[in-house]
């Protein structure tokens, strides 16, 4: 239980949590800010955020019960507007990548729900790692590093890409 103790408030998880929080600030006060800068901040914000998810340690779940959500369906469709609102034309793109399919099919894809996919993993992980008990810290950890390699971690990876495009080509 030590080891868990000492990883759940090592440097990487700290600068993780900041990091989150930047993104999650960054997203929910979006009608603050111009388009531009909304694009060089997040271009700013998300590779921090997935290198710094690549480091959470790997953990083991303390509770026997399902992890805590927070995040709506409500607020995650807000954020989803309010991005796509400040992206305008931006918002849609064309994925031709997909790592588990052999096709070469073009879909397309909204980098407003890239965005609030992200947003609803991190700040599921803030307000359960908020919580300050070590079972809600640990397993806040666990569901974020699990959630990463599953979702929002490509998710990540895909709206950079994109977001790279646009902070350069406009």
């Amino acid at each position: 239980m030590e080891d868990a103790n000492q990883a759940i408030i090592s440097q990487n998880v700290i600068e993780f949590v900041t990091i989150a929080n930047e993104y999650c600030n960054l997203v929910e006060q979006i009608f603050n800010t111009e388009k531009k800068d909304f694009i060089e901040r997040a271009i700013k914000i998300l590779p921090l955020l997935y290198v710094k998810g690549m480091f959470l340690p790997e953990l083991e779940l303390i509770s026997e019960d399902l992890v805590e959500k927070f995040v709506t369906e409500e607020e995650w469709q807000t954020i989803n507007n309010d991005v796509a609102n400040i992206l305008e034309n931006d918002n849609m793109y064309i994925e031709v990548f997909d790592p588990l399919e052999e096709s070469e099919e073009a879909k397309e894809v909204y980098l407003s729900e890239n965005l609030a996919d992200i947003y609803q993993d991190i700040k599921d992980f803030i307000s359960l790692y908020h919580q300050g008990t070590l079972e809600s810290m640990n397993d806040a950890i666990v569901e974020c590093k699990n959630y990463f390699k599953q979702y929002w971690g490509q998710r990540a990876a895909n709206a950079i890409r994109v977001l790279h495009h646009l902070n350069y080509a406009i």
